[in-house]
């Protein structure tokens, strides 16, 4: 799963393919913490951060070399 904020809108993808786009969002604040898997029960593996937004053709190849192992 990706989610990449633009400064406009936050993009999800799920294994690769753009799910939906929302709009209606607010960044949260730069001095805030980055929390992931907060409330979630469970294992999370494979978490990257880039300071960038990803092309479509990136996100397809994270989840391609994922998918090949």
């Amino acid at each position: 799963m990706v989610g990449i904020w633009t400064g406009e809108k936050l993009q999800l993808w799920v294994n690769g393919k753009k799910k939906e786009s929302i709009r209606k969002m607010e960044p949260s604040p730069a001095d805030n913490p980055v929390l992931i898997g907060a409330g979630f029960i469970g294992m999370i593996d494979e978490v990257r951060i880039y300071n960038r937004v990803l092309s479509p053709e990136e996100i397809a190849g994270h989840y391609g070399e994922k998918a090949s192992k």
